[in-house]
């Protein structure tokens, strides 16, 4: 729903209705623009969406403390994405590019847990470190509003490719997950002009993929394993952030 959402926002942007009815706010130029390149840089808060609620229960039903688990998967799900994008303008309002994210988190639980006889219990301990990044081809559409044209908003689409690394131990043993999946990245916003070649701005991106297969090493042996569709993991996240832009 976040990813339509924000793809209604652009195409209404796009339409003829919102540049004559705002004709007194909105100026718009159909020329080549002055400055070519455009560079941003940006970061801020980003979340996994995914819902992780069986993932708790099944640590819960093993013992770890609901409120622990709880905190685990908080700091595991939260990042502070750097978000770096380049696009060419090809006019005062259209441009294309390249479009570069990462992102990391890290979470830690460590409980008593029943080892499946219900007499004995063991300390256990898990770690997570979890690697997330995406590179696409980006298609930017720019509109300038107000009379003197400080304001900008923007609006891209990046079709890209995921690459998921995570990094697990439990119980001393290490655990490598990896895999490669198609993502989207759809992201809205609004920059502010301090020069003609330099604007600060904000902006809300909602970044989906999903793993159908993935690669699991414990170290010594690695094997492949082709996801059920009801096994899928979404990877998918929902940033905010801001940051600074040049005009070349």
């Amino acid at each position: 729903m976040k990813i339509l959402l924000l793809i209604y926002v652009c195409i209404f942007l796009y339409s003829p209705v919102f540049s004559q009815e705002n004709t007194s706010q909105t100026v718009t130029t159909t020329g080549k623009p002055t400055n070519r390149i455009r560079i941003s840089l940006s970061s801020g808060i980003g979340y996994m969406t995914a819902s992780v609620k069986e993932e708790k229960k099944q640590l819960v039903d093993m013992g770890f403390v609901s409120d622990e688990v709880d905190k685990y998967y908080k700091n595991v799900r939260l990042s502070y994405p750097v978000i770096a994008d380049i696009h060419y303008l090809l006019s005062d309002f259209l441009g294309i590019g390249f479009n570069y994210s990462f992102f990391s988190s890290k979470g830690e639980l460590e409980g008593i847990i029943d080892i499946g006889d219900m007499v004995h219990y063991i300390n256990a301990r898990i770690s997570e470190r979890m690697y997330i990044s995406f590179a696409g081809v980006s298609f930017l559409y720019m509109q300038k509003l107000g009379i003197d044209e400080k304001w900008n908003f923007v609006c891209s689409m990046a079709p890209g490719m995921m690459i998921f690394r995570d990094e697990t131990e439990f119980l001393n043993m290490p655990l490598l997950i990896t895999g490669k999946a198609f993502g989207l990245n759809t992201s809205v916003g609004m920059e502010y002009f301090l020069s003609e070649g330099v604007s600060l701005g904000i902006d809300i991106s909602y970044l989906m993929s999903s793993l159908h297969k993935i690669k699991v090493s414990n170290g010594d042996d690695t094997i492949t394993q082709k996801l059920e569709k009801e096994d899928y993991q979404n990877i998918s996240r929902l940033n905010f952030t801001a940051g600074i832009k040049f005009y070349f």
